[in-house]
């Protein structure tokens, strides 16, 4: 989902869980046969209920998830791509569900600051996420650093209220319940500059096996034929890891992608941790999954680094 002006934000806001109530409704299953298993643990820290969060719907993700049948390869995988579309969470499932045997310790979960909000352009989050099935603890000492050091904001509020992180957090608890996350919104005018101080702070002070995930939409609004076209550039680039080109796309970057820093981070870190080995597990739109041929679009990719 793209970045919005205040009043439009708020109309997709509600459209998005109007669509999750409305599935979750028609879902065959129900929140008492859940698959989710219980994970307990304690905190001590500030904690976040997401508003995103509807079993039935997740149920069905994890259903659709475990049925592509695309693994991934042996190697560690250091980066990955996913959607944050609340309506296609399945790729996320099967994202989380492949990566579930290297069970990292931490993940660096980036995405788009949807709504502009918050003071920088970089936010984070401090507080865990409680869940029905656990919880899911933030890397306090990393963020405090982050904070600290670059001038992030620390906003748990708008962590918890945009989708681009919150979409994610039920898997990964659900698959990794014990590792921790640093969570980050990047706004539009997010610069080169910027990200590189993001990645600089954080090398050198997390652990070996982290794991960076951009949290992002492709092409939004424009008719498929158009959108597939666009994700043909999308593709050559991700797997070129030319992350400068997403910087590059302009006032118009909504037609390629809904956070190009996400991905330009994303991309710099598989580059600086030597993953130059680019995969596209999926790609498609919600047009081809509604099998729509001339309908307005937003496109999907699936992708890791290693």
């Amino acid at each position: 989902m793209a970045y919005r002006t205040p009043v439009l934000a708020s109309i997709v806001a509600a459209a998005c869980i109007i669509s999750a109530l409305v599935a979750a409704a028609q879902s065959n299953s129900s929140a008492t046969n859940s698959t989710a298993t219980t994970h307990k643990r304690d905190s001590t820290e500030q904690s976040v209920v997401s508003p995103f969060f509807f079993q039935n719907s997740f149920d069905n993700a994890l259903r659709d998830g475990a049925a592509y049948s695309h693994p991934f390869p042996e190697n560690k995988i250091r980066v990955g791509i996913i959607p944050h579309d609340l309506a296609h969470a399945e790729y996320a499932a099967h994202f989380f569900r492949n990566i579930q045997k290297q069970n990292p310790e931490l993940i660096i979960i980036v995405g788009t600051n949807h709504y502009e909000r918050g003071a920088s352009n970089a936010i984070t989050s401090s507080a865990a996420w409680t869940l029905p099935f656990g919880t899911v603890l933030a890397d306090t000492g990393i963020i405090a650093h982050l904070v600290d050091s670059s001038g992030m904001e620390d906003n748990p509020e708008i962590i918890r209220t945009d989708h681009a992180v919150a979409s994610a957090v039920p898997y990964i608890e659900y698959f990794l319940p014990d590792v921790k996350i640093v969570p980050i919104l990047l706004k539009s005018g997010c610069t080169s500059d910027q990200i590189d101080s993001i990645v600089e702070r954080l090398l050198p002070n997390v652990p070996a096996d982290t794991l960076v995930i951009a949290s992002v939409d492709f092409s939004h609004y424009l008719p498929r034929s158009r959108a597939e076209q666009n994700d043909e550039w999308t593709r050559s680039n991700l797997l070129s890891l030319n992350d400068a080109s997403f910087l590059a796309l302009g006032a118009q970057f909504n037609d390629y992608v809904d956070s190009p820093g996400s991905v330009a981070m994303a991309l710099r870190w598989a580059k600086a941790v030597g993953a130059r080995n680019g995969e596209i597990i999926y790609n498609t739109n919600s047009a081809a999954l509604a099998g729509i041929e001339n309908a307005a679009t937003t496109t999907y990719f699936e992708a890791i680094y290693y």
